[in-house]
C-alpha cells in the first residue's frame, strides 16, 4: 500500500529536469545582464562615461574662460599702463609750458638770440663813447634817469649777439649815475622805460678796457638787457 507507483516517480523527475533547466536558464539571463556580452557597453557603464565625458567638457570650457578672462586682465592692465605714460608725458609738457609761460613774464629780455633773430631789430642809434644800442620792445611809464634806481634781468656776450655768453643775471639791482655799473650801461640805459628791452654794443673803453672778464680783450660786448622796474623818485631798493 505504502510503496509509489513507477510511472509517479518518472513524473517526478521530469517535473525535477524541467525545473533545473528553468532555473538554469533565469540564471544565464542573469548572469548575462550582470556581464555585458563583449563588445557591448552596460547601461550603467554608458551612463558612467557619458557622466565623465561631460564632467571634461564643463572643466575645459571652464578652463578656456579663465584663459581669456586672464587675457581681458592682461590687456586691461596694458591698456591702464599706457593711459598713465601718456597722461605723464601730457603732464611734463604742461608743466614745461607753465615754467617757459612763468621764465618769459619773469624775464622777458633774458633770451636766447640765435642766427637770425625771430623778433625784428630797431634802428640802431649810437650815444657817446661809442656806445650803441637798438630797442627790442619799448616799455612804458616814466623814462630812466640820472639816480634812478632800477632792476633788470640781463645776459652779456662776447663779440657780437650769438656771441659766448660771459655774464648774466634774472635780478640785477643798481642806481644809474653812481658808478654802480659800467659806462656802457649808464649811459646806454638812460632813457629806457619799465618793461622795455635793449640791446647795448659797448665797446672797451666804455666797459672794462684792457681786462678779461671772459669775453676776451679789445672786443665789442652786446648786452641785452630788460627792465623789470624802476622809480626815478625813488632813492632806496626797487
Amino acid at each position: 500500500m505504502g510503496r509509489r507507483r513507477r510511472d509517479s516517480d518518472d513524473d517526478d523527475d521530469d517535473i525535477e529536469e524541467r525545473f533545473n533547466k528553468k532555473s538554469a536558464k533565469l540564471a544565464r539571463k542573469e548572469k548575462e545582464r550582470a556581464a555585458p556580452v563583449e563588445g557591448k557597453l552596460s547601461e550603467e557603464e554608458k551612463a558612467r562615461r557619458k557622466e565623465a565625458k561631460k564632467a571634461r567638457q564643463k572643466e575645459r570650457k571652464a578652463e578656456e574662460r579663465k584663459a581669456e578672462e586672464q587675457e581681458r586682465l592682461q590687456e586691461k592692465e596694458e591698456r591702464r599702463v599706457e593711459q598713465e605714460r601718456l597722461e605723464k608725458k601730457r603732464q611734463r609738457k604742461r608743466e614745461k609750458r607753465e615754467r617757459d609761460k612763468v621764465k618769459k613774464s619773469q624775464n622777458p629780455g633774458d633770451e636766447k638770440i640765435k642766427g637770425k633773430s625771430s623778433e625784428p631789430k630797431g634802428e640802431i642809434k649810437e650815444l657817446s663813447m661809442g656806445i650803441q644800442y637798438y630797442d627790442k620792445q619799448i616799455g612804458t611809464g616814466p623814462s630812466i634817469e640820472d639816480r634812478s634806481r632800477i632792476r633788470v634781468s640781463y645776459v652779456g656776450k662776447a663779440n657780437d649777439e650769438n656771441g659766448k655768453v660771459f655774464d648774466r643775471s634774472n635780478d640785477f639791482s643798481f642806481k644809474i649815475g653812481k658808478g654802480d655799473v659800467i659806462k656802457g650801461w649808464d649811459i646806454g640805459i638812460r632813457s629806457m622805460k619799465k618793461g622795455g628791452t635793449r640791446v647795448l654794443i659797448v665797446p672797451p673803453k666804455a666797459a672794462y678796457g684792457n681786462r678779461d672778464v671772459g669775453a676776451g680783450v679789445g672786443g665789442k660786448l652786446w648786452f641785452q638787457v630788460h627792465v623789470k622796474d624802476c622809480n626815478p623818485n625813488e632813492k632806496g631798493k626797487v
